[in-house]
């Protein structure tokens, strides 16, 4: 059992060997995951689809009319819901433009500090809502990066998205719940202004695959965990072997393995499943050799 209760109980997620594997499935859409486990209604195929890769952790998007049962029915099939909410950055960019938005950010900051604010405290009804569905993780999501680099300038994020951040945190330890923070890129400058913030973990994305050793490093000597490991990407490039040799290899690997974000059909799924149960494998095969 799996205890993801607050930041205590999470101790055993910042070192760098991890072991038995802990999985997630993260942001997938419904069709294919209705085609991936051959069965039509959007939540009952939810549970399919998590049961059917042995997942831990399963990602619920606040933004989704049925998030509440979504993450009530996960929940009774054993698994830990993470409930997604977006981060006030992309609340602004959805409502003003990406490029207008990213534009502000270095063009008029104290305009923009002002609509962070006003959806800073949408976030936080996001939260609130996630607590009543008896979510436990909670996962903070604004791209801040991307594999190119950077969207906005470090200090930005630093001087004033942080303060939002903070602001979630804290309104999700209230509740005992854990926070995870999710960029896109290379955002290890924020990592102990995050911890520090008040979060646990990371959610790496949107990196090439020899990153992620290099990331979940950056996590855990800020006292952070990380999630990560298998890009999407992968999944239709790679054969298994391959991408499971590249988790064994990294160097502390994520303390979460898990999808980046980007499967999108049943497919990326089949191969997902294949990737979790060598995995496991694995995993066994090297504690087996341990006794």
């Amino acid at each position: 059992m799996l205890a993801f209760r607050g930041r205590c109980g999470l101790g055993e997620l910042r070192g760098a060997a991890v072991t038995p594997v802990r999985t997630a499935l993260t942001w997938v859409p419904d069709e294919a995951l209705a085609e991936f486990a051959g069965v039509r209604e959007p939540i009952a195929a939810h549970v399919a689809t998590a049961r059917a890769l042995g997942v831990d952790i399963v990602l619920v998007d606040a933004s989704s009319r049925d998030a509440a049962e979504r993450a009530v029915a996960l929940a009774g099939s054993g698994r830990r819901v993470a409930w997604a909410v977006p981060g006030p950055l992309s609340r602004v960019e959805r409502g003003s433009g990406f490029s207008e938005t990213l534009a502000a950010t270095a063009r008029e900051p104290g305009a923009l500090a002002f609509r962070l604010d006003e959806a800073l405290h949408e976030a936080l009804d996001d939260v609130r809502r996630g607590v009543r569905a008896a979510a436990e993780l909670f996962v903070v999501a604004d791209d801040l990066a991307s594999t190119s680099g950077w969207l906005v300038s470090p200090d930005f994020a630093l001087e004033v998205l942080v303060r939002t951040y903070r602001r979630l945190a804290s309104e999700i330890s209230a509740s005992c719940g854990s926070a995870i923070f999710h960029s896109d890129g290379d955002v290890r400058a924020l990592y102990p202004a995050l911890a520090h913030a008040g979060f646990a973990g990371v959610h790496i994305a949107g990196l090439e695959h020899d990153a992620v050793g290099i990331m979940a490093a950056a996590a855990s000597g800020s006292g952070l965990f990380a999630m990560g490991g298998v890009a999407a990407g992968d999944l239709v490039g790679c054969g298994t072997a391959e991408i499971v040799e590249r988790i064994a290899s990294a160097s502390p690997r994520p303390a979460i393995i898990c999808d980046d974000g980007g499967i999108t059909d049943a497919a990326g799924l089949a191969a997902y499943a294949e990737v979790l149960a060598a995995l496991r494998d694995t995993s066994g095969s090297q504690e087996g050799g341990r006794r």
